[in-house]
Protein backbone atom coordinates (compact mmCIF):
# COMPACT_ATOMS: atom_id res chain seq x y z
CA UNK A 1 0.00 0.00 0.00
CA UNK A 2 1.44 3.58 -0.71
CA UNK A 3 0.57 6.62 0.81
CA UNK A 4 1.37 10.36 0.37
CA UNK A 5 2.91 11.35 3.66
CA UNK A 6 0.69 14.85 4.88
CA UNK A 7 2.34 15.17 8.25
CA UNK A 8 3.54 13.89 11.58
CA UNK A 9 2.63 12.59 14.88
CA UNK A 10 4.35 11.70 17.87
CA UNK A 11 2.05 10.28 20.27
CA UNK A 12 2.65 9.11 24.20
CA UNK A 13 0.50 6.94 26.58
CA UNK A 14 1.22 6.54 30.23
CA UNK A 15 -1.35 3.90 31.93
CA UNK A 16 -0.86 2.88 35.76
CA UNK A 17 -2.61 0.93 38.19
CA UNK A 18 -5.40 3.54 38.92
CA UNK A 19 -4.19 7.07 36.29
CA UNK A 20 -3.50 7.66 32.60
CA UNK A 21 -2.01 10.23 31.00
CA UNK A 22 -1.52 10.85 27.11
CA UNK A 23 0.12 13.43 24.55
CA UNK A 24 0.41 13.94 20.86
CA UNK A 25 2.47 16.67 18.76
CA UNK A 26 2.15 17.05 15.47
CA UNK A 27 2.53 18.91 11.93
CA UNK A 28 1.17 19.80 8.55
CA UNK A 29 3.90 18.84 5.76
CA UNK A 30 4.26 18.51 2.40
CA UNK A 31 1.64 17.98 0.53
CA UNK A 32 -0.83 19.25 3.26
CA UNK A 33 1.07 21.87 4.18
CA UNK A 34 0.13 23.41 0.44
CA UNK A 35 -3.26 23.53 2.13
CA UNK A 36 -3.06 24.38 5.09
CA UNK A 37 -0.25 24.86 7.50
CA UNK A 38 0.28 24.79 11.52
CA UNK A 39 1.23 22.18 14.21
CA UNK A 40 -0.77 21.35 17.57
CA UNK A 41 -0.23 19.28 20.73
CA UNK A 42 -3.10 18.08 22.92
CA UNK A 43 -2.35 16.09 26.55
CA UNK A 44 -4.92 14.42 28.88
CA UNK A 45 -4.73 12.87 32.15
CA UNK A 46 -7.08 10.95 34.31
CA UNK A 47 -7.71 8.33 37.15
CA UNK A 48 -8.70 4.59 36.30
CA UNK A 49 -11.36 3.85 38.84
CA UNK A 50 -13.89 0.46 38.81
CA UNK A 51 -11.75 -0.37 35.39
CA UNK A 52 -13.45 2.86 33.66
CA UNK A 53 -11.54 6.12 32.16
CA UNK A 54 -12.14 9.24 33.77
CA UNK A 55 -10.70 12.50 32.68
CA UNK A 56 -9.46 15.08 35.02
CA UNK A 57 -7.62 17.35 32.85
CA UNK A 58 -7.43 18.31 28.87
CA UNK A 59 -5.19 21.02 26.99
CA UNK A 60 -4.75 21.53 23.36
CA UNK A 61 -2.41 23.90 21.55
CA UNK A 62 -2.81 24.94 18.16
CA UNK A 63 -0.38 27.03 16.04
CA UNK A 64 -1.49 28.54 12.41
CA UNK A 65 -1.49 31.71 10.63
CA UNK A 66 -3.90 33.36 12.99
CA UNK A 67 -1.42 32.54 15.66
CA UNK A 68 -1.78 30.26 18.70
CA UNK A 69 -5.35 29.05 19.94
CA UNK A 70 -5.81 27.01 23.52
CA UNK A 71 -8.08 24.84 24.87
CA UNK A 72 -7.93 23.61 28.48
CA UNK A 73 -10.88 21.37 30.07
CA UNK A 74 -10.95 20.84 33.96
CA UNK A 75 -12.86 17.68 35.27
CA UNK A 76 -14.49 16.36 38.10
CA UNK A 77 -16.41 13.02 37.99
CA UNK A 78 -15.79 12.68 34.45
CA UNK A 79 -17.90 15.79 34.02
CA UNK A 80 -16.52 19.11 32.69
CA UNK A 81 -16.49 21.75 35.30
CA UNK A 82 -14.48 24.36 33.46
CA UNK A 83 -13.54 25.38 30.35
CA UNK A 84 -11.13 28.08 29.06
CA UNK A 85 -10.34 29.35 25.77
CA UNK A 86 -7.82 31.73 24.73
CA UNK A 87 -7.63 32.65 21.06
CA UNK A 88 -5.33 34.74 19.01
CA UNK A 89 -6.17 38.44 18.87
CA UNK A 90 -7.93 39.81 15.79
CA UNK A 91 -6.27 42.73 14.14
CA UNK A 92 -9.33 45.07 13.59
CA UNK A 93 -8.23 47.48 10.97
Amino acid sequence: MAGVPIGNIVWQVEIGNNFYATSANGKASRVLSILISGEGSVTTSGKIENGQMAPTHFSSSIFDEDGKTELQVIFAAGISKELVIQEPQKNIN
